[in-house]
Parts: structure tokens; sequence; C-alpha cells
């Protein structure tokens, strides 16, 4: 939806569970989504201040080991790292593309 200024965004997954999550799992995982989509993944304590940074929220789940309840959210920074954006999960495409487009006009 965003045309050529597509290129000026960059989608990035993070996982809650980087014991599960490999980087060969992200590799065909993400993917999937969009070629150019990437996957971080990275030891307990990285991916922590990764989540402290942006707001991720995870816990585990004490009834169901293999389940890690997590924030679904949209969060997007811009240029400069200032996160700027917050969509829910639920958000249109429409929606997210439109308040792009705001963003990247103004940088």
């Amino acid at each position: 939806m965003l045309g050529t200024d597509a290129v000026r965004v960059q989608v990035l997954f993070v996982t809650v569970d980087p014991r599960r999550d490999t980087p060969a799992q992200l590799a065909a995982f993400v993917p999937k989504f969009d070629p150019a989509f990437l996957g971080l993944t990275g030891t307990s304590p990285e991916l922590a201040a990764v989540a402290r940074d942006y707001r991720i929220s995870a816990e585990t789940d004490a009834g169901n080991p293999g389940h890690i309840p997590h924030s679904d959210a949209i969060l997007v920074k811009d240029v400069k790292g200032k996160l700027r954006l917050l969509f829910k999960g639920d958000a249109s495409a429409e929606d997210i593309a439109h308040d792009l487009r705001l963003l990247l006009k103004q940088s």
C-alpha cells in the first residue's frame, strides 16, 4: 500500500521466546510475510533490553509452558529512533499505511 515509500520502512519481528525462535526458524517464518522483513532473536538479556526499548510485554504461562502470552502491538519508530506510532494488533492495513505516509512525509 505504500508503493515506492515501502523501501523507507523496515519491519522487524522481535521474538519473545528465544529458546524456540532460533535464527533458522525465524529465517523460515518471517519472509513468508515479506522478504524484506527481519526477525530478531538473541540472548535473554539482549532481548530484555530490546523489550524495554520497544515496550514489548511477554510472560510465561504457568498453565501452558509452551505458550507465551505477548503483546501484538505494532510500534513504529522514526528515522531517529523515536517511538512515534503505536497500533493495536487489529489495526487495519489502510490505517497503518495512512499513518506511515504521514510519518514518512515528516522525515
